[in-house]
């Protein structure tokens, strides 16, 4: 006979504890009956619904998470039971969630989860990540990449050994007038740089994931997740003065904004402004301060120039032939290093696949398009 609801709502934390604890255990036996008991939590806190006790079942989790034995790291089909019990409150009780006491501890364990071995414990930490940041009722609206755009005056092709000067690190940058979004991709892009080792590979998933969103229900989002997540990168790689880091975070945005399909909506917006704009780097005269492209354009171009080679690749997927021209002519002027010449096979690589077909027909017709 099930227990009534008050009696389910004190033994349901109580109990998952054990549960978890036994989930990687090196008895078989413990393991199957721990399994089985957390299919019954699952059903009994599913049965309570918004009644469930959020923090004490958030305690038994994250102390789930870190109750490694002898010092080693928990299993990762234990760190996927515990994420997918922090889903399952955000389900039930969203708004209790995302109160910051349980909020930032749920946070700290997903951002903890991404140097993990496994992709899939990857994944869902990625995907309980984009619940907690993900603005809805309660939430801050993000500004949109054109809302945090600059002007065209301040796109400048000067650079030495292939960088552009930047004001700050991401370490330093002030996010202060930001939201939890922008603080969050903030703390992953730290993450990258200081812990390259453990996320190496990783880099493109997590991009990917973020740029995905959050599951809303079927309900269409008011601004593409990838848009925000590119106005949030273009703004910290602007700040960033590790040119080695800031090299290495354009080629993999760059990989993920013209290739993946988390980013098609944020491409065919992006393909459609340019085709409508006028190209820089046709002359002066190309551009006048009532008629140039996008903010947002810019912004991004701006932050790639970390990068020549990936600002290369986008102007050309952009059709803007001119100013890829001019950037390909100051690159001769940069000494020929192993990852620049990694980074110029990969632009062949890319040339040669489907997503710059547009382009390659271009070509057809190279009398005008001089500069292509």
């Amino acid at each position: 006979e099930r227990p009534p609801p008050g009696g389910l709502r004190h033994l349901v934390p109580v109990l998952l504890s054990g549960a978890l604890h036994c989930l990687d255990d090196s008895e078989g036996e413990i393991r199957q009956n721990a399994e089985a008991a957390n299919a019954h939590l699952r059903g009994a806190a599913q049965c309570l619904g918004g009644d469930l006790p959020v923090e004490a079942v958030v305690d038994a989790v994250l102390g789930a998470i870190d109750d490694g034995t002898g010092g080693q790291e928990r299993s990762p089909a234990v760190l996927l039971k515990c994420f997918g019990w922090a889903q399952l409150l955000f389900a039930q009780c969203p708004r209790r969630v995302l109160q910051p006491c349980v909020r930032d501890r749920l946070l700290e364990a997903a951002l903890a989860a991404l140097a993990r071995s496994k992709d899939e414990v990857a994944v869902v930490a990625l995907r309980l990540i984009a619940q907690l940041v993900t603005p809805g009722e309660e939430g801050v609206l993000l500004p949109t990449m054109s809302e945090i755009g600059i002007g065209m005056s301040s796109l400048s092709l000067t650079h030495s050994s292939g960088d552009v000067a930047s004001g700050g690190s991401l370490a330093s940058a002030d996010f202060s007038d930001c939201d939890l979004y922008a603080r969050t991709c903030h703390r992953i892009f730290k993450l990258m740089a200081q812990d390259g080792a453990s996320l190496s590979g990783r880099c493109e998933l997590v991009i990917q994931k973020l740029c995905e969103g959050a599951d809303v229900g079927g309900r269409a989002l008011a601004v593409d997740p990838a848009e925000r997540f590119f106005a949030m990168a273009a703004r910290a790689v602007a700040a960033e003065t590790d040119s080695d880091f800031s090299r290495r975070l354009v080629r993999i945005l760059n990989r993920v904004l013209l290739t993946s399909r988390e980013t098609r909506r944020l491409r065919a917006r992006l393909r459609d402004d340019a085709l409508a704009a006028p190209r820089p780097g046709g002359g002066a005269s190309a551009i006048c301060a009532q008629d140039q492209p996008p903010s947002d354009l810019i912004e991004l171009l701006k932050s790639w120039f970390h990068c020549p080679v990936s600002t290369i690749a986008l102007c050309l997927w952009l059709h803007w032939f001119e100013l890829a021209a001019q950037i390909a002519t100051r690159l001769t002027r940069i000494e020929l290093t192993q990852d620049l010449h990694e980074e110029l096979l990969f632009l062949v690589e890319l040339f040669e696949s489907p997503i710059f077909v547009r382009v390659r027909l271009q070509l057809i017709d190279s009398k005008r398009r001089p500069a292509l």
